[in-house]
């Protein structure tokens, strides 16, 4: 047990060294990098190439960093157009909501123009439903219900043979 603990222990210097290691790096490659002396592109290709050969990554040439306006691509560069007919869309919107929200008709408009073909129908009661639709909801009639129920009672209508009133 006790030789498992100072391997623990090791390990953990190690990463400590490791990450002193990797920031003393990065002070050093920023310090070549702002140096004055030599030519930015030589640097960057010097750094490259260290870091790829420490990752164990194969090498390949080194392109510099061009200006947009020196890139022989030519800029702005066209980017494919996609219609809307065949771009991706997230489904935001879907057909059914699991709520569905109310909505009010739109009242139609008013014509003065058009007239009713036939005389009876200017006298005749319109009949139909309203936009409550003269009906009671299974609610509604729910809330009545249960305001009768505490309502005072009403006097019984049949008569009694002691009732002085009859």
């Amino acid at each position: 047990m006790g030789r498992y603990k100072k391997l623990a222990q090791k390990e953990a210097s190690l990463y400590q060294k490791l990450e002193e290691l990797n920031q003393r790096m990065a002070i050093l490659s920023s310090d070549i990098l702002d140096h004055p002396c030599d030519d930015d592109d030589e640097k960057m290709e010097t750094i490259y190439q260290t870091d790829y050969i420490k990752k164990g990554m194969p090498l390949t040439k080194y392109r510099k960093l061009v200006a947009a306006i020196d890139s022989p691509v030519g800029i702005p560069v066209k980017g494919e157009v996609i219609g809307t007919g065949r771009g991706y869309r997230d489904p935001t919107r879907f057909r059914y909501a699991a709520f569905p929200k109310p909505t009010i008709d739109v009242c139609p408009q008013v014509e003065f123009t058009r007239t009713p073909t036939l005389v009876d129908e200017w006298f005749a009661p319109r009949t139909g439903t309203t936009e409550y639709h003269d009906t009671f909801s299974k609610m509604g009639l729910n809330i009545i219900k249960s305001r009768q129920q505490y309502m005072e009672p009403l006097p019984s209508s049949r008569r009694r043979a002691d009732d002085p009133c009859s």
